[in-house]
């Protein structure tokens, strides 16, 4: 087909039905479409440059996008959708607009052309594409379910499109190529996308493309950064509430009509269309769909044989693209058109089902993992309570075979949380799912939410050792980290996971500070990390848990919990890995470092190609773990840290090398300083979810993507002016025994080279200084020889310490009231990879 050819399409779609009244009459998609909203709000785009940040007070409700205007500002994207969620509707409008285009007169009778109704409180925007407007936008629409069998996808894509693309660019047009049920291109070639891509970018700004699909059939696909992931938002209750009113106040019973369509299940599209045909309230889609039934078909037999057409169709593909269309040609199908989608299919296809023994549905579902599970949940909703449920979720939760995660994730919510043995089950699952990594994010997120409910039994708290060294510091991919140095650090415990919504819920009700997050409560979401926290607010955690952990003995008194330090950040996310040089076009760059590698893992993360745009469960990427088992440090939720970036949000005043001489530290500054945020967010694409980039936010500022986790140090430094006591019954290790004390014998002259001495001196001194001279060291105390004395072969060092080596690193702690010596480092031991350290963790 032509550029013509799809225009004159396009102005056909606008005749095709789409709602039907109560009346029997059926309106078109020109005069009744209601524009579907996207999962992306104005605060996620401001939010993706971390512009500025907002107070508890000055939080407002989402404003959402159409998905008309995702098209028009993604050059690529892929907008997925559950069954009967409206994706070819949508398609279909844009086409129409796009041939006539939205000005006044162009005719559209659609009555809610122009503004747009945004969010559930009503609030009406323009929705505006000036080139679509003024129709100077084709579109051209295919639905790769119907192509026919000798057209290949390839083929469509090297002939059909390729031609279509020319002609555009050959007649100056902007053209949007719809690809309507997507999954059948990646099911022909999962690499298609990229070639798909690559003929697009030959055309430049004039040519999109937007590919449709399913999101659990489109959730694990690969694409290229350049594709835009999102999916459309169910109806809101806002939104159906203009069409109820528009299209029923005139009809009879229109009295009775303030109830219809409000319920949650009426929120699906499809849903909808039947509850408002039936004037049914949609509280469930069970019911709306017997209702509508009911309604239209009175005969038992013709009943009878609508839900078996529908089962059978459940049993006879595993195509993920929908059932309407290889559903036989029905008599009931015109007096609906949502009587053919998917969602509607699949309820009626359980209500034959639910006639059926409990072992015949699990046999149903072994037959067709990919296509019953929506209609063994119909199953389940009309089995409510009974006995029979029970025995149905009963043998899901039993099942040992390939798809008995899945299976289990399928009767969640349907298993009795105080029956013990049975919650006990579906947990084990939960985690199995959790744990393993191995299904699509989509069910590991609804695999979180469950075991959040029934009580998540990680430990949530646990801190991950990462050992004292040195590590490369920074980044060559982007100018606000570099240089790139070699940094050393002291050994530190960071939390395996971000601090999550019951713990800092916890600190909240204990503490009755003040924190505005709508999902503190959710029982659903207490795994999921805290957000919408100012940088004070993560210190007074911070603070808090200190005590506690010290009243549980879980740390010592030496010992304290606060954010990380920025190089800390680093060290704990990417390890020991180096950047590695790549080659392209004659031009060396350098590769960026992420928690498990090098190389780019869209599943190893929480970032914006996984499509979630919210956070989710801790620990659902076990293929991102870092080298030191930390969980969800790139992507997710930004990370706050210690250390000051400046005022400019684009560049920093503290800049690479890092040093502490310059104040980057100073926990005091005033609050127009901005502090560095680490590991990206859900939104943030593969160059900022990395170990290296740096952002930032004013401390007083939170949003739903800034989070924290923890670190835990031991905060004793080197004692000052220290002096050898008479016996070691008088160092000042404390007397709970909660912490050791160490005493280096060392000498220089001068002190900082440490000259006339051996070189393991001179050598061991900036390893020592380093390694105690921190505020959150272990406590020392330098013991300065004086190296006449030291000569004397009774010297007391020799006689009364057993101090025979310089250096020497002696190890004293207190056992049962006694100070004795629990280990040394002698001499070249002290700077012998390991030696220390070990002596610090003993």
């Amino acid at each position: 087909m032509t550029l013509s050819q799809h225009h004159s399409a396009a102005l056909a779609y606008g005749g095709e039905p789409l709602l039907a009244l109560p009346t029997g009459t059926i309106l078109t998609l020109a005069t009744s479409y209601i524009p579907l909203l996207v999962a992306f709000t104005h605060e996620d785009k401001a939010a993706k440059g971390l512009r500025k940040g907002r107070t508890a007070d000055e939080q407002t409700d989402p404003v959402y996008f159409s998905a008309l205007e995702a098209v028009r500002d993604n050059r690529a994207l892929l907008l997925t959708g559950d069954p009967g969620s409206g994706k070819t509707t949508f398609a279909k409008h844009l086409c129409v607009c796009a041939a006539k285009g939205r000005d006044v007169e162009a005719g559209l009778e659609t009555p809610f052309r122009g503004k747009v109704c945004r969010n559930e409180q009503s609030l009406m925007l323009e929705e505006e594409w000036k080139e679509l407007d003024s129709a100077k936008v084709v579109g051209c629409y295919f639905d790769l379910s119907e192509l026919p069998e000798q057209v290949s996808s390839q083929a469509l894509m090297t002939t059909t499109i390729s031609h279509l693309l020319r002609e555009a660019q050959e007649r100056d047009k902007d053209i949007v190529v719809i690809l309507d049920n997507a999954e059948e291109l990646a099911r022909d070639d999962p690499q298609i996308f990229e070639e798909l891509m690559a003929r697009f970018e030959q055309h430049a700004q004039k040519a999109r493309l937007l590919l449709l699909g399913n999101t659990e059939a489109c959730e694990s696909w690969r694409l290229p950064s350049t594709v835009t992931r999102l999916s459309l938002l169910p109806l809101l209750a806002s939104q159906r509430r203009h069409p109820v009113s528009q299209f029923l106040d005139s009809t009879p019973s229109a009295a009775h009509c303030g109830d219809v369509a409000t319920g949650t299940a009426a929120a699906n599209a499809a849903l909808f269309a039947l509850a408002l045909q039936s004037r049914h309230a949609g509280q469930t889609a069970e019911d709306i769909v017997d209702a509508w039934l009911a309604a239209n078909i009175t005969s038992e037999k013709d009943l009878a044989t609508v839900e078996q057409s529908a089962l059978d169709q459940s049993l006879a593909s595993q195509s993920p693209t929908g059932m309407r269309h290889t559903l036989p040609e029905s008599p009931f199908a015109s007096a609906n058109p949502a009587f053919a989608s998917d969602a509607v299919q699949s309820i009626i296809a359980g209500q034959a089902a639910f006639r059926l023994p409990v072992t015949e549905i699990v046999q149903l579902y072994h037959k067709a993992p990919t296509r019953t599970p929506a209609v063994i949940a119909s199953t389940l909703a009309r089995l409510g309570s009974s006995p029979r449920s029970r025995d149905l979720v009963e043998a899901f939760l039993n099942d040992s075979g390939p798809h008995a995660q899945r299976g289990a994730l399928l009767v969640a919510e349907h298993v009795d949380e105080g029956d013990k043995t049975m919650a006990e089950k579906l947990a084990s699952h939960m985690l199995s799912i959790i744990e393993e990594g191995h299904l699509p994010i989509s069910e590991r997120v609804r695999a979180g939410r469950v075991i959040s409910r029934l009580g998540d039994s990680r430990d949530l708290q646990a801190l991950a050792v990462v050992p004292a060294g040195e590590f490369s510091f920074g980044s060559t991919t982007h100018d606000n980290s570099l240089p790139v140095s070699e940094i050393w650090l002291p050994g530190f415990q960071i939390g395996r996971f971000p601090v999550v919504n019951r713990d800092y819920l916890s600190f909240v009700e204990e503490t009755g500070r003040v924190w505005h997050s709508p999902d503190r409560a959710d029982p659903e979401r207490r795994n999921v990390p805290a957000t919408d926290l100012t940088w004070h607010d993560a210190r007074a955690y911070c603070t808090w848990l200190t005590l506690r952990w010290r009243e549980e003995s879980k740390i010592g008194s030496y010992e304290e919990v606060r954010l990380p330090a920025e190089p800390e950040w680093e060290r704990a996310a990417r390890g020991d890995q180096k950047a590695q040089s790549t080659t392209d076009d004659a031009v060396e760059q350098e590769s960026y470092v992420y928690p498990w590698g090098t190389d780019w893992d869209a599943d190893a993360s929480n970032n914006d190609e996984t499509g979630l745009n919210s956070i989710c469960c801790v620990g659902l990427f076990p293929r991102g773990r870092s080298p030191y088992g930390g969980y969800d440090m790139t992507g997710q939720a930004w990370e706050w840290c210690t250390t000051l970036w400046g005022t400019d949000m684009a560049t920093p005043h503290f800049k690479y090398p890092y040093t502490l001489e310059d104040g980057r530290e100073d926990l005091t500054a005033p609050d127009s300083i901005r502090r560095v945020l680490r590991g990206g967010c859900f939104s943030s694409g593969r160059a900022k979810a990395t170990c290296t980039y740096r952002g930032s936010l004013e401390p007083s500022g939170s949003w739903r993507g800034n989070g924290f986790r923890i670190v835990a140090l031991t905060k004793m430094p080197i004692v000052a002016d220290f002096q050898l006591p008479a016996s070691a019954q008088d160092l000042p290790v404390p007397s709970d025994g909660s912490a050791p004390f160490y005493v280096t014998i060392i000498s220089s002259t001068p002190p900082e080279t440490g000259e006339s001495w051996c070189p393991d001196v001179r050598r061991a001194l900036p390893l020592l200084d380093k390694t105690f001279s921190p505020e959150d060291a272990p406590r020392m105390g330098y013991v300065p020889v004086d190296r006449p004395l030291w000569k004397e072969p009774g010297n007391v060092y020799r006689t009364k310490w057993d101090l025979h080596f310089v250096p020497t690193v002696v190890r004293y702690e207190r056992v049962d009231g006694v100070v004795k010596e629990t280990g040394r480092v002698v001499e070249g031991e002290v700077i012998v990879d390991g030696k220390l350290e070990a002596l610090l963790l003993q």
